[in-house]
């Protein structure tokens, strides 16, 4: 079984590795950086430019300490082994507990059931990853407890002093405790009357009246203890922010595969993960009914509504029921096989292919997740904008989006306008944003409100910010995106990657220059002059097989240069688009659908109808997607009207 286990563990870490996407991370390290400078946790809103007065709870003070710590010191590639290492702690102890249960030491099930858990569940450098380790080891205390050695219980009271200076979902610590102590003596005074329970548990009641005062152990005082609610109320709400944020939607919610317009099918291989692993959990928690005591169902039952609430909290349940679950599975094993040697070499082969898979970039090139190695993606973590914002004036009023605003607050030392703590600012904060995201009038409205002097938009998350600030005024002063019209001040680029745009208002910061696309390729249409129309014939008959995506996975499109021919459109930025749309057909072996339909789009807003109808037709000829030919004549019908 060791073999099993090393590589279970192997394809967790390798899953694990890489390229960080994480919003969280920069507010994690400015927050550690702020108690370093003031020698205090925060107590009133430090990051954003809102309301000085807006009080603010940092239950993570001692995770950030740390990771700061380690990430200063080590960079990005020693958190994300320490946080990798944290959560292999979590996957031992889940094991550590199942033998505890169950007297023998876990199988090729287990195995199985853990390394879904590492294919499903995101490795994020996250304080999550910590409250799984606590959530365990509070379960085992208890668990120990239950059995008769009192030895585990006086830990509870560390364990939770701990906990609560790590993440505020430390509340679920106490929620075990509670409900532990609560079914044990239900159960033993039914058996033993209430005097009798009281004497048998009256080492755990002490243990963990000791581990509720120890909550107390913090630097907001009982303040602390009502902070979770707050969060509570976000994860069983209906608010916006629930509604958008894909990780605070339920475990069933939304599709599990998509397959866009002249894009790629994308699998959503973690949410499908889950979403199986959780009836595998309730399978093996009914086979193995049993041997599961009363408190065990209570807190399988208690922890199955948090992903069902949201899947960002899977990880408690899972961590919580499977070494119940785990006992059903390996009975059922033991009951139709006469040992799981072969499911052992299962579990190993399987977990070889992944293995393979992940380092080869195969994994993530199909399932569209990011891909493996160590790295910050400029689309969460634009360390150009958040650097260039930290030379302007301390005062600098910054708009931007939800996203990225943990990152340039990092990296510029300045307030910025909302970040990714969901659950400390108010909800409207973040309504205000997506609305502004979806609607040119409101957005010049916060864009006046707030009186922004630099703006940060995601070409992904708001292309319309980066078409507003683009637009130019006509003869008569008045600029128009769509239905909207205004007059205002302009603004010009100073910074810009494949995924993000930083602009100024005119007459701010002066001695910073405007940028224009400088990337090689936008010259391309150009260079190709009369021979444009040749060469488009030429690419439309490359070939394209869903045979060879699958085998080779979207990345080996040139997936960057469609990034650019997204930010050239949002700027309005045409002779440049069309040469990287251009650049990208000519360097992918294989017909390039998306890159077809971005160009049609253009030629179609840039009035060359002609060359637009012939793009339509290609794409018609090498796909036949109804949904593209509709998108056509809908285009052509507004061009009629």
């Amino acid at each position: 079984m060791k073999w099993v286990w090393a590589c279970v563990f192997l394809a967790g870490a390798l899953l694990g590795w890489t390229w960080t996407f994480n919003e969280d991370l920069g507010f994690q390290l400015n927050a550690a950086r702020f108690l370093l400078d003031h020698g205090d946790v925060p107590r009133g809103e430090p990051f954003l430019d809102i309301h000085s007065s807006h009080h603010y709870v940092d239950l993570q003070w001692l995770w950030q300490l740390v990771l700061y710590g380690i990430y200063t010191m080590t960079g990005l590639e020693g958190a994300m082994l320490a946080n990798l290492l944290i959560q292999a702690l979590a996957g031992g102890i889940l094991l550590w507990r199942y033998r505890s249960n169950e007297g023998v030491s876990a199988g090729a099930v287990t195995a199985l059931l853990l390394l879904m858990f590492f294919i499903g569940c995101p490795g994020a450098i996250r304080p999550h990853s910590l409250s799984w380790v606590f959530l365990g080891l509070v379960l085992h205390c208890l668990e120990s407890a239950r059995r008769g050695d009192m030895r585990g219980a006086w830990l509870l009271p560390l364990c939770m002093a701990g906990w609560v200076n790590c993440h505020a979902l430390y509340s679920l610590g106490l929620i075990s405790i509670f409900l532990y102590l609560g079914m044990s003596l239900g159960a033993d005074s039914l058996r033993y009357g209430i005097c009798g329970a009281w004497k048998r548990g009256q080492i755990v009641w002490i243990s963990g009246i000791m581990a509720v005062l120890a909550c107390l152990i913090n630097p907001y005082g009982w303040e602390a203890i009502f902070f979770p609610l707050q969060q509570a109320q976000l994860i069983f709400s209906n608010s916006m922010v629930k509604e958008v944020v894909d990780e605070l939607q339920p475990l069933w919610a939304g599709s599990f595969w998509d397959i866009p317009w002249g894009g790629f099918p994308v699998v959503h291989i973690k949410k499908i993960t889950m979403n199986v692993l959780f009836v595998a959990l309730l399978l093996g928690g009914w086979w193995g009914r049993s041997k599961i005591p009363p408190s065990g169902w209570v807190i399988g039952a208690a922890f199955s509504v948090l992903p069902l609430a949201a899947s960002k909290n899977f990880g408690y349940f899972f961590f919580a029921f499977a070494p119940y679950a785990a006992i059903g599975w390996e009975a059922q094993v033991r009951k139709y096989c006469k040992g799981d040697v072969f499911l052992g070499k299962g579990v190993i082969t399987a977990a070889l292919v992944i293995i393979v898979l992940v380092v080869s970039g195969r994994w993530d090139s199909f399932f569209w997740s990011p891909r493996f190695g160590s790295g910050l993606d400029s689309g969460v973590h634009p360390t150009g904008a958040g650097d260039l914002l930290g030379r302007l004036p301390a005062d600098v009023r910054i708009l931007n989006g939800h996203n990225q605003g943990g990152w340039l607050g990092w990296r510029s030392r300045k307030r910025v306008f909302i970040d990714s703590r969901n659950d400390i600012y108010p909800h409207e904060l973040f309504e205000d944003v997506r609305r502004a995201e979806i609607d040119p009038v409101h957005f010049l409205n916060l864009l006046e409100r707030t009186g922004a002097e630099a703006v940060f938009a995601s070409v992904k998350d708001q292309p319309l910010w980066i078409r507003i600030l683009s637009a130019r005024a006509g003869p008569d002063g008045w600029r128009s995106v769509g239905k909207a019209r205004w007059q205002g001040p302009d603004w010009r680029p100073v910074w810009m990657d494949a995924k993000g745009v930083l602009f100024l208002r005119a007459g701010f910061a002066p001695s910073l220059p405007e940028v224009k696309a400088m990337e090689p390729e936008a010259k391309r249409w150009e260079e190709a002059s009369s021979r444009v129309r040749d060469t488009l014939k030429e690419q439309s008959e490359k070939p394209f097989s869903y045979g060879r995506l699958f085998l080779m996975g979207a990345r080996t499109f040139p997936t960057d240069l469609n990034r650019l021919v997204a930010r050239s459109s949002a700027m309005g930025q045409g002779r440049e688009l069309k040469g990287f749309a251009l650049s990208a057909m000519e360097n992918c072996e294989s017909f390039y659908p998306m890159i077809w339909m971005n160009l049609a789009l253009w030629l179609e807003q840039d009035r060359d109808y002609e060359l637009a109808d012939e793009c339509w037709a290609v794409l018609d000829r090498r796909l036949g997607d109804s949904r593209i030919r509709r998108r056509a004549d809908e285009i052509r019908g507004w061009r009629v009207r």
